[in-house]
Parts: C-alpha cells; sequence; structure tokens
C-alpha cells in the first residue's frame, strides 16, 4: 500500500517535472551551464550571474537572526519569575549553538532559492540534534494541491540507505528473516540530483508518516520489506499508548510559495532564460571574434613552393609567379571583419 501511494507521488512529480527542473537549477548555479549540449568537443564559455545574485540574497535572508525570548507577556509576574526566564534564555541559546542551526539555516535557505523549497526534518527527540535538510525531488505529499503541510494526509520521504543498515533495523524490529532476506540492493538514482553515482550498495527505502486519530504514524519500507511497521510516535503505559506527538516533525521553507500547491518557486528558475541567453550570445561572439575578427592568410597553391613555412617568422617563401603574375596575386591577407555592436548592447 506504502509503495503504490509512492508510485502515484513519483508518477505526479515526473509529470511536473521536479528532479528535472531542480537538476537543472542545481547545474546552473555550480556552473555547469552547458550540461547535456553538443558542442563538438570545444569548451564554450560563460559568464554566471545566477550565483552571486542567489549568494546576495540568501545571506541578505540568513542574516536576519531569530531568537526565543521568554518572559511574562502581561509582565505582572516578570519579577518573580525573572530568573527562571534568564535561564530559559541561556538553554534555548545554548541548545541552538549545539545544534548548529545558524549553519542549517543557512543551507536550507540556500537550497530553497536554488530548488523552490526545503524541508528541515527534526528527526530527533534531542534537543541538541541538527535537523535533517530535505531535498525537495525526496518528499511527496499525498495531496500537492494542499499548502499546509499539517494537513497532509500522508507524507513520504524517499532515502537511499546502505542494504546493512536496512538489515540491521529489520533485525532490531523483529522481521522474520524470510522477509528481510528479499531486500537487494538496487540502481534507481534516477530522482537523484546531481551526482547518481555511488560508492557502496544502496537499497531505495521509504519513511511513510500518516496521522491516525490525530497522532502521527510512522513506518519504513523497501519494495519488497516493511522492515518497520506502522506505530504511533507516542509513550506508552501498560503497554497501550498514551498522548504522541500531533504534528509531522517537518518545516517547509518556500522560496516563493504557490498557490494551492504544496510546492514553491525558487530564484534560480526565474533567472534562467537570462543567463541561457547571455551564455548564446557569448559563445556567438566569441564564434564570431575567433572566424572574422583576425587577419587570415590566403594563397594560391599552385604558386607558392614551401607553403609548410608561411607560419615561420623570417623563412624565405618561394613563389612561382607564371604569365607575370605579381606576388601579391599569390598571397595576400584577408582582413578581419566588423562585428555588429548589436550583440553588445545584446550582452
Amino acid at each position: 500500500d506504502i509503495w503504490l501511494k509512492y508510485r502515484k507521488s513519483h508518477d505526479y512529480m515526473q509529470l511536473k517535472r521536479i528532479v528535472s527542473k531542480t537538476d537543472r537549477n542545481w547545474q546552473f548555479y555550480i556552473g555547469n551551464q552547458w550540461v547535456g549540449m553538443k558542442t563538438g568537443g570545444e569548451d564554450l564559455p560563460s559568464m554566471n550571474i545566477i550565483k552571486p545574485i542567489v549568494k546576495y540574497k540568501v545571506s541578505t535572508v540568513s542574516q536576519q537572526n531569530l531568537t526565543a525570548n521568554y518572559s511574562d507577556a502581561s509582565a505582572d509576574n516578570q519579577t518573580t519569575y525573572e530568573s527562571l526566564y534568564r535561564e530559559l534564555n541561556r538553554k534555548f541559546d545554548l541548545a541552538w549553538d549545539k545544534a548548529k542551526m545558524t549553519d542549517f539555516a543557512w543551507k536550507n535557505n540556500k537550497a530553497a532559492a536554488i530548488q523552490g523549497e526545503s524541508y528541515a526534518y527534526f528527526w530527533s527527540t534531542e534537543i541538541n540534534d541538527t535537523p535533517q535538510l530535505i531535498s525537495n525531488t525526496s518528499i511527496m505529499f499525498g495531496d500537492e494541491n494542499i499548502e499546509d503541510i499539517q494537513e497532509q494526509p500522508y507524507i513520504i520521504i524517499r532515502e537511499r540507505l546502505e542494504l546493512k543498515d536496512v538489515v540491521e533495523r529489520a533485525k532490531a524490529n523483529g522481521i522474520d528473516e524470510s522477509e528481510y532476506s528479499a531486500i537487494a540492493t538496487d540502481s534507481e538514482t534516477e530522482d537523484v540530483v546531481y551526482n547518481k553515482d555511488e560508492v557502496s550498495d544502496k537499497v531505495t527505502s521509504l519513511l511513510y508518516m500518516t496521522k491516525i486519530n490525530g497522532v502521527v504514524n510512522v513506518a519504513r519500507t523497501t519494495k519488497t520489506c516493511v522492515y518497520e511497521p506502522l506505530r504511533p510516535l507516542a509513550g506508552t503505559r501498560n503497554g497501550v499508548a498514551v498522548g504522541g506527538l500531533t504534528t509531522y516533525p517537518i518545516i517547509p521553507f518556500k522560496w516563493e510559495p504557490k498557490p494551492n500547491s504544496m510546492r514553491g518557486v525558487g530564484e534560480v528558475e526565474c533567472l534562467l532564460p537570462n543567463q541561457i541567453e547571455l551564455n548564446k550570445t557569448l559563445a556567438r561572439r566569441a564564434m564570431a571574434v575567433k572566424l572574422a575578427a583576425f587577419p587570415r592568410l590566403a594563397y594560391d597553391t599552385t604558386a607558392i613552393d614551401n607553403p609548410a613555412d608561411l607560419d615561420k617568422v623570417g623563412k624565405a617563401i618561394g613563389v612561382t609567379t607564371g604569365n607575370a603574375q605579381s606576388i601579391s596575386q599569390a598571397i595576400a591577407y584577408l582582413n578581419a571583419s566588423n562585428i555588429s555592436s548589436d550583440a553588445d548592447a545584446l550582452f
């Protein structure tokens, strides 16, 4: 059932070209802006305007540091609990630093600017643990038209995990060997962005989340085995689940929200047409300069005795000028051509 839901969401992502667009956005940001083009073995020039724009805007946003400030909103008991508030503020700042949240916020904002959206997954119950950065290509939703992540019927996070780690977790969860022995490595990396090459043996694993009676339930599965059965994220008392997590532990960061969509629009996607035209114009100018901006030697192949010496400094050139032909008619330079200033203006 989980895998069928995954395939349905996967088909939607393919229809919307989320993976291919995200991969192209990263390629252009990094500087591989002629990737996939047939250039005849020639390295074409480019001028990356995307990276400095993204860096400037991300730094502008990320430098606005926020912090928690515990206080009495009514100010009635501010003096009484002042030491308590001071201690809570100190502990918050300490936990923030230990979890390296400032560094995480920069990375998250940068990913959102390039991809359109990024996700912070709070996977640990320890307050000092850094959340996991989830790419927009690795997370899928039960309803892509819902803008509030907490209203999603289910959420799937796709991971590429080492086979031995999955098997160990299956053993820890009491899964029968006949089931987890069927788990095998695969090469399903078509949805991986930028670097699709892997060194170790990996398998596609799905982390499935849904809410049952208001409490978040989770499960983990591969294509052939549910190696962590669906269970509530709740405490237990006398073997019965009590309390429980009522919100998905995932926070979305959308660079620019889109109406009626769980996804966002990044900074790179809007700049791509300008960047492509800039590179094309630059390449055309470079080609025009190579072909026409320098003088070129032309000669009569029947009149020159030693054409191999034409590009050697100070070397005598043997010329046969039959029928009273002048040397200028046998060998000459073609002058460089002027290039229209329109190309420079467009650039």
